[in-house]
């Protein structure tokens, strides 16, 4: 509570002083996505060309703002989107499974998503990774950490940390999707 609270105070301050540039609901993911951006930038060599990967339904939008950012930078990279649902492992059925169209082999990935919760969504992505190619590395960014994991899956990139109880839901609205950007706890 208190951190919404602040939020909002400090989102009135910034409104009130750049309200020309920027709008407070807008200030949080901006500042997010230039964050994991900057930290992405920083964190590897531009000879490795990473593959970033985004994990839909949200996390394949925030790669591509995230893409748009490094582009921006001048910073080589690929982008993808993964099909992780036939690698669940909470799912009765069992669907094709299929490679990504890009290759990760002997690369750098970089897999998005919105919110990391329990790290079932992200082990299956993981999975999915592995089944197309050998990647140097795997690495996780997202815009909302709000604990509670069931796996030992860490995220190296965090817009935002969002304590919450486990019968706390967050939700992400997206632009692209919803109309607007926000973060909702409920």
């Amino acid at each position: 509570m208190f951190n919404h609270i602040l939020f909002n105070f400090l989102s009135f301050l910034i409104g009130k002083f750049f309200s020309s540039f920027i709008n407070q609901i807008d200030f949080f993911f901006i500042s997010s996505i230039v964050k994991i951006s900057d930290k992405i930038w920083v964190g590897w060599d531009d000879g490795l060309n990473p593959l970033i990967i985004g994990i839909p339904r949200r996390g394949d939008h925030l790669a591509k703002r995230i893409s748009d950012n490094l582009v921006s930078l001048k910073y080589s990279h690929d982008l993808d989107t993964v099909n992780y649902k036939s690698f669940r492992d909470d799912l009765e059925y069992e669907d094709n499974k299929a490679p990504l169209i890009v290759n990760p082999e002997n690369r750098d990935v970089i897999l998005i998503d919105d919110v990391i919760y329990t790290g079932r969504t992200l082990r299956a992505s993981i999975e999915a990774v592995i089944y197309s190619g050998r990647a140097q590395s795997i690495s996780v960014a997202c815009l909302i950490d709000r604990g509670h994991r069931e796996l030992p899956i860490s995220p190296k990139f965090i817009g935002k940390n969002i304590p919450t109880s486990e019968s706390e839901y967050v939700n992400v609205y997206l632009s692209e999707l919803d109309g607007r950007d926000e973060v909702e706890v409920s």
